[in-house]
């Protein structure tokens, strides 16, 4: 029986280090099926320390297709801590696509809360440079001193900008890298 997410069940393979390489979701009959994320199957790619590389998403024919987040293909690059760096999201085709973040969940009284920040906000900009994936901006996050300055992030919630000072420290918020559409370019 499928669950929600469109699956009944799936089979990984897992490379020598133990990496899960690639899982594809199966239907009832153990065949190839799209999910509710848009695809059938995933493969990644890892560096010698076990970080992702890269991950593909293909659809039930083994053909790339894009996730329901609108990206096909994701690389990334990591710091000597496992910290990542960068993200670039491309499409079925390989060609790069332009992409926003975005609070997918703010926790109930947790400090994004408290400063005002809303499921729906779109970051702009921390500390003056551009908040281009959710990976690298949790991971510089992670890395500022405790004791360290406030620094302005730049959100945009319902068409405007609006500047929010943060301290260091966790903000209680799930942040999702998604593709923009040409109406929010």
């Amino acid at each position: 029986m499928r669950g929600t997410d469109g699956y009944a069940g799936w089979a990984s393979a897992w490379d020598e280090r133990r990496n899960e390489v690639e899982r594809t979701y199966l239907d009832e009959a153990g065949k190839p099926v799209r999910t509710a994320y848009g695809y059938a199957r995933w493969r990644a790619r890892y560096d010698p320390r076990g970080n992702v590389l890269q991950t593909t998403n293909f659809d039930d024919a083994d053909r790339p297709v894009r996730s329901k987040d609108g990206y096909a293909r994701v690389d990334k690059t990591y710091d000597q801590r496992g910290y990542t760096l960068t993200e670039a999201y491309f499409g079925v085709d390989n060609e790069p696509l332009p992409v926003e973040v975005w609070l997918s969940q703010v926790t109930p009284c947790g400090l994004g809360e408290q400063l005002g920040l809303r499921v729906g906000d779109i970051l702009k900009t921390y500390n003056g440079k551009e908040v281009t994936s959710a990976a690298p901006f949790t991971s510089g996050r992670r890395a500022e001193p405790r004791d360290g300055p406030a620094r302005e992030l730049v959100v945009l919630r319902d068409g405007k900008a609006l500047r929010i000072m943060l301290s260091p420290g966790l903000l209680d918020i799930v942040l999702t890298t998604r593709v923009r559409t040409a109406e929010k370019q």
